[in-house]
This record gives C-alpha cells, structure tokens and sequence, in this order.
C-alpha cells in the first residue's frame, strides 16, 4: 500500500486509508478470510475484518505500539524525551 499526503508527499501509513484498502480488496474478492497482512512503508499491518449482514462493518489494524519520542512526532527538544505529561498552549484565532 502506498499513500500520498494532500500536498503529494509520500507518508508511510495511513490508518483510515489502510481500513479503506481491507473493505476493497475483501469486496473485489483479493484475499481469502477475514484476517490479512498488507505491506506498507511502516511495515507489514494486520487487517482483521467483521462482516454484518454480508458486508464489512469494521475493520481492526495492529499499527503497533504508540511512539510519543519528541522526534518521532516531530517535535523540537531532546530527541528521546516524550511530549507526555508536559504543557502546551492551544492558539485560537
């Protein structure tokens, strides 16, 4: 699976879009069962689809365990820190 950005810039998952890829390939009749592995640039993700009344009506992806490292959002400060527990402000306008 690969996924564009709105700006065109290539991003390495995306976890609405990936649901949306289980839902086609089950319905187009690509993959055999409920449960399948897609491969993204984050890697490969497991798809488990539930069915009602003949259709797909969720669809569960292992993205993996959360990642909240300063770097890994990007965010500016030591690299290994986490955001978690620290203040921010919120700007209205």
């Amino acid at each position: 699976m690969d996924y564009a950005n709105a700006d065109g810039s290539v991003a390495e998952m995306c976890g609405n879009g990936i649901r949306c890829v289980g839902v086609l390939a089950h319905e187009q009749g690509l993959v055999d069962g409920l449960t399948f592995d897609v491969a993204t640039r984050a890697g490969v993700k497991r798809l488990e689809l539930r069915t009602d009344d003949g259709g797909v009506g969720s669809v569960t992806v292992g993205m993996g365990p959360a990642n909240f490292t300063l770097a890994s959002i990007p965010m500016r400060g030591p690299a290994w820190e986490t955001f978690l527990g620290q203040p921010f402000e919120i700007g209205r306008t």
